[in-house]
């Protein structure tokens, strides 16, 4: 029997639950920080273990102990790794408690995986306390493999990202290690098929319509309150922090929707105006701060640097994300607008749109590299830690430094990139989209909740997991 153990984020447990009914020889192990969550895995006869005691401030660790944890299992550092958790802010305000927090989960990966032996671990996110903590442990160890399971590249389908700390899995490393091949009609025809598919499944944006009326929000807004009570009074740290950190969502969302949107004059984007697109990247999104650049963390500097690297002729367009609006404070937005050659954008714009207008994307996190390099258009990719990532035609950006040449370098080449590697282009857009597996997987559960779907992504992570057992991999 092969031993998994699965740190879920929140309740996703829900997806795994259901993906375990189609194993015979793998049994999952839960390590569930909201004591709810492991409340309920628990009645459903699942073999659960409560990390909620990490966030009780029985232990103090001195400087010189959190100095030995820190270069034992870093980078990324504990400092790194608090800043990275969504939710940790609403416990805690003072860095010193943040510390003592990534220590003692540090403290509890130690004891755990001395006492237990896995053949795997699998986490749902990598920027948490609970799984970066874990990861960085299991790394130190080396063993048991880790993976990450994430939404895959097509609308259908799911991965196990196992490279080092990169969305990235081994079936693409393997293939992509292999060489440049030249693809045969057939394959050649899935591919174009997919970006033809892809082009038509544009994101549908309507007024407001992730956050519904206000009586929805008035009902929400209690919902939550109630929640951060019980959560409160049944000493549940992980829910209540995950709650406060909600009910924030939700009330910025709102005072974006009745203030930000009236009181912020967006600008237009203008017929036959050469721009390159930069989106904002969603700054309260888990796991990222902490993989990032350090000078890709002040957003504004960075537009700032981008727009006075820019050719003269050329703007910068400047969007947030769709679902992420007032998460960006209204005095931050002026600011971004403020800054010369730059047009901010109304969210609701569709970003596809823009690719195909844009001279260029500078990507700093999310699907919007991809959507341009599908579509042919020069991609500036300041993070390597993206799948997308490891084509030779996607322009690397390390440092500061690089940025202005690489730009110029992207907007005059444009398509030709692409048009004079073609072969290479297919051959990678081919190996992306083989070497995912089936099945729609997304957050705490999946949208596509059929026995067919579940049976497809048991498949795929159970051939995975097998694989990796065995030793065979990378």
């Amino acid at each position: 029997m092969i031993r998994v153990c699965y740190i879920p984020h929140g309740r996703d447990y829900y997806t795994i639950r259901e993906i375990y009914k189609f194993f015979d020889d793998i049994e999952f192990i839960f390590v569930v920080k909201h004591k709810g969550a492991f409340e309920e895995a628990k009645r459903e006869g699942f073999e659960s273990y409560y990390m909620g005691d990490v966030f009780e401030q029985k232990s103090q660790f001195t400087q010189r102990e959190l100095l030995d944890l820190d270069l034992k299992y870093g980078p990324y550092g504990i400092r790194a790794i608090s800043n990275s958790d969504l939710y940790v802010p609403y416990l805690y305000k003072n860095q010193e408690q943040k510390d003592q927090l990534v220590a003692r989960a540090y403290k509890f990966w130690e004891e755990f995986f001395s006492r237990h032996k896995f053949d795997y671990v699998l986490v749902n996110d990598t920027g948490s306390i609970d799984t970066r903590s874990a990861y960085n442990v299991v790394r130190a160890r080396k063993n048991p493999p880790i993976g990450r399971i994430t939404l895959g590249p097509k609308h259908d389908s799911v991965t196990i990202c196992d490279v080092g700390e990169e969305i990235y899995w081994s079936e693409l490393h393997n293939v992509l290690k292999g060489g440049v091949k030249a693809l045969n009609d057939s394959q050649k025809k899935l591919v174009y098929d997919f970006i033809k598919v892809r082009g038509k499944q544009k994101q549908e944006i309507t007024e407001f319509n992730l956050i519904c009326d206000l009586k929805c929000r008035l009902k929400k807004f209690f919902s939550l309150a109630r929640e951060i009570v019980r959560a409160k009074l049944e000493n549940d740290p992980a829910d209540y922090a995950s709650a406060r950190y909600s009910l924030s969502k939700l009330i910025r969302k709102t005072w974006w929707l009745y203030f930000t949107r009236n009181l912020l004059r967006y600008s237009k984007d203008k017929d036959g105006e050469r721009f390159v697109y930069f989106p904002l990247f969603y700054k309260y999104e888990i796991m990222k701060k902490a993989l990032h650049h350090y000078w890709t963390q002040n957003q504004l500097a960075l537009i700032k640097e981008i727009s006075e690297s820019l050719p003269v002729g050329i703007r910068l367009y400047v969007k947030e994300h769709p679902g992420a609006q007032g998460n960006s404070s209204i005095r931050f937005l002026r600011k971004v607008r403020g800054i010369s050659n730059v047009r901010l954008l109304n969210p609701y714009i569709t970003g596809q749109d823009l690719i195909e207008k844009c001279e260029a994307v500078v990507n700093l996190d999310g699907t919007s590299g991809w959507e341009a390099y599908l579509r042919r258009k020069p991609v500036l990719n300041i993070t390597s830690l993206i799948y997308f990532a490891k084509s030779n035609l996607v322009y690397k950006v390390g440092s500061p430094c690089e940025l202005p040449r690489t730009l110029f370098t992207a907007i005059k080449k444009g398509s030709s990139i692409y048009t004079e590697n073609e072969d290479e282009w297919l051959w990678f857009i081919h190996s992306v989209i083989s070497t995912c597996g089936e099945g729609v997987y997304i957050g705490i559960g999946s949208r596509d909740k059929t026995p067919e779907n579940y049976k497809k992504m048991a498949k795929y992570a159970g051939d995975k997991i097998r694989r990796i057992v065995a030793g065979n991999g990378l």
